[in-house]
């Protein structure tokens, strides 16, 4: 968990002194799936080299020089960090964590686009002016043959084809061009430097990135991973919540002691206390209970946001019809449910091929004792975390 713990300090320094960090400024290269844009430009922002900047700071991130319509897209990744002293028995070295920092970010960057981002690592790094040195060895390559991990990325989802008496259409499923505005982003990555809960966010951004990952591989686990960062997020933001006296109440421990007092003729304000010194140990709500409270209060206006994929239509058989139950079953995965297969079919990721099968089919429309839908599962989760740190107060 070093990673997340260095790109908690990187965030939390530069949001305090506004400013770069360090003096040895590292490249790194990242891969998007999908195509990234600066929305900021007026018109077509292919046709100047501004519109392949997506931030400037904490860290420079900008397109690669390719064409926009290359896929994925290539990202450069420029950041400014300091070493910092790591002791190892008797031995001390100096290290720069631009690594570590590096993987945090791309977590945030993942969901904050909703586009897997993948960090393929550094290739140079380049000291300021005042540390001496000789002019050649400003900037210093990086070994990446060796070193260099393979980069997962989507793979580009065939179209999908209808043929009628009008002639074939051709619809496209593959997530569309993002706009990035430099200036959100980089209040986005403000926010969560000065967030009092920020080492759970970026938790939480991490386990969605790695469902991400695993959405077209092992979409089971990318279920979970959804999960997982959903209940993080909620027990950042209800540390603890406690039951209102009825809701006390109306606990199954309750209502059986209720229903055995009266039995013995004990009044009702009695009876009352009995049920509430019996819920007083049990007086917090549970892990499934916060996890439901917080997608319903910051997923709130999840249904006008896109889904993850180019859907349209076809989009329709993936909504549920009751939010509130979907949540509870979605959680219920937790324990094990998803690992029977049952939730996770090949209809989870409608666009994955050119048609889909009956078994598919049928087991939307006829099967209900399944999860809700992994695509429906991401968009409430991305609406919630968003909502959640741009609303939350910061600290000072």
């Amino acid at each position: 968990m070093a990673q997340w713990c260095a790109t908690t300090e990187f965030l939390a320094e530069w949001a305090k002194n506004q400013a770069a960090t360090g003096p040895l400024t590292y490249e790194h290269r990242l891969l998007l799936s999908g195509c990234g844009y600066n929305a900021d430009l007026l018109g077509d922002a292919s046709r100047s080299d501004l519109g392949r900047i997506l931030l400037l700071e904490p860290v420079e991130l900008l397109t690669a020089a390719l064409p926009f319509s290359e896929y994925p897209q290539e990202l450069v990744l420029r950041i400014s960090v300091r070493e910092k002293a790591r002791t190892s028995g008797v031995q001390t070295v100096m290290y720069a964590h631009h690594r570590e920092i590096v993987d945090g970010i791309v977590a945030l960057l993942s969901i904050y686009l909703r586009r897997l981002v993948t960090h393929c690592g550094p290739n140079t790094v380049e000291t300021s002016d005042w540390i001496p040195a000789h002019p050649i060895l400003k900037r210093l390559p990086i070994p990446i043959v060796s070193s260099s991990k393979q980069a997962a990325f989507w793979s580009k989802l065939p179209l999908n084809s209808l043929t009628s008496v009008d002639g074939t259409t051709f619809h496209n499923p593959n997530p569309e061009a993002v706009g990035v505005s430099p200036e959100k982003l980089r209040l986005f990555l403000l926010q969560i430097g000065k967030h009092p809960q920020a080492k759970k966010i970026i938790d939480a951004a991490r386990s969605y990135h790695r469902g991400l990952e695993l959405l077209f591989d092992q979409p089971d686990i990318s279920y979970l991973c959804f999960i997982f960062a959903a209940d993080a997020l909620a027990h950042a933001a209800f540390p603890s919540v406690e039951r209102s006296e009825q809701e006390r109440l109306d606990l199954r421990i309750s209502q059986n002691l209720q229903a055995a007092a009266s039995k013995l003729g004990l009044p009702a304000d009695q009876i009352k206390a009995l049920c509430l010194t019996a819920t007083d140990s049990i007086r917090h709500k549970q892990r499934g209970e916060l996890f439901a409270l917080f997608l319903k209060k910051y997923g709130a206006g999840h249904t006008s946001a896109p889904w993850i994929f180019n859907f349209e239509d076809s989009a329709q058989i993936f909504k549920v019809a009751d939010e509130d139950a979907a949540i509870k079953l979605a959680y219920a995965t937790r324990s094990g449910y998803v690992h029977t297969a049952t939730p996770i079919r090949d209809s989870a990721l409608l666009g994955t091929s050119s048609r889909m099968s009956v078994f598919a089919s049928m087991e939307l429309f006829v099967n209900e004792d399944r999860a809700p839908p992994i695509v429906w599962l991401e968009r409430i989760l991305a609406q919630s975390f968003l909502t959640f740190v741009n609303t939350t107060k910061p600290t000072a």
